[in-house]
């Protein structure tokens, strides 16, 4: 008898020392696949982190196959600054490693987020997609997402 493939589990986690420890590799993996300016270094204000997961504006969601972190999306939640009445969410970043995108983890692990986010009052979430990594943006538009912004970057210091 074989064995059965272990699904993904998904959930919302608190910035803890023990989650670090485990994103910290991935966040990395991520780091160097997407980074436009990989000479400036990857390093997390894990407190600053923490202290916004403390106090409900910071949002960690993972996916996990066994008991293997394998996807994070994180996002900040707050009330806009412009729509004082809407409580909305605003990726910081969002990873599935490669040997977890076949199938349909990343759109599952999105759609998770979203029920999560929309059970505690959000109204929009906003998502970003680095240019050279385009596969984000097709899963989006899957999901209904539409393009609404672009975002311009500068180096001042070159």
């Amino acid at each position: 008898m074989s064995a059965l493939p272990k699904l993904p589990i998904y959930a919302c986690e608190p910035v803890s020392a023990a989650l670090i420890w485990e994103i910290e590799p991935l966040l990395t993996e991520h780091w160097r696949e997407i980074a436009t300016y990989k000479d400036i270094e990857l390093r997390p204000n894990w407190g600053r982190y923490r202290e916004l997961c403390d106090q409900g504006i910071l949002h960690v969601f993972t996916a996990r196959v066994g008991h293997e972190l394998v996807g994070y999306a994180i996002y900040f939640v707050n009330h806009s600054l412009h729509y004082a009445g809407s409580l909305q969410a605003i990726q910081d970043v969002i990873y599935v490693s490669p040997g977890a995108r076949a199938g349909y983890l990343g759109m599952k692990l999105i759609q998770w987020s979203e029920q999560y986010l929309k059970n505690l009052g959000v109204q929009v979430i906003v998502q970003h997609q680095k240019i050279a990594h385009p596969a984000l943006g097709v899963v989006l538009k899957r999901m209904g997402y539409r393009q609404v912004d672009l975002m311009w970057s500068k180096r001042l210091d070159a």
